[in-house]
């Protein structure tokens, strides 16, 4: 049986935990891949923990992004069906601008 997702996440992200090693240059700018992990039992009430994904390479080394910050799921009926066991992954490509810390 597939799960709903919701239709929308609200969270936040602490800027000085990037790994700003895993930033890359893209076509329009600069980018972070990040991953939201369901956390159930949060004991924040959180739904969700945004972490900075990383290569692949790295988490077979037993390596972990670093958590950014947390989020809320919305609107969990009206979202589309989830495709991997209830678990939603995302990226996000942040604007930067010349006035963040690194």
């Amino acid at each position: 049986m597939e799960n709903s997702i919701p239709k929308a996440l609200t969270g936040s992200i602490n800027l000085s935990m990037i790994d700003k090693s895993q930033i890359v240059q893209g076509k329009k700018g600069l980018y972070i891949n990040i991953r939201a992990v369901n956390t159930p039992e949060s004991e924040f009430g959180q739904d969700y923990m945004i972490v900075q994904d990383i290569p692949k390479e790295l988490r077979e080394q037993g390596l972990k992004g670093p958590i950014l910050g947390n989020a809320n799921a919305f609107d969990i009926n009206e979202g589309k069906k989830a495709q991997k066991g209830g678990q939603v992954e995302a990226t996000v490509h942040p604007r930067v601008s010349d006035d963040l810390p690194f």
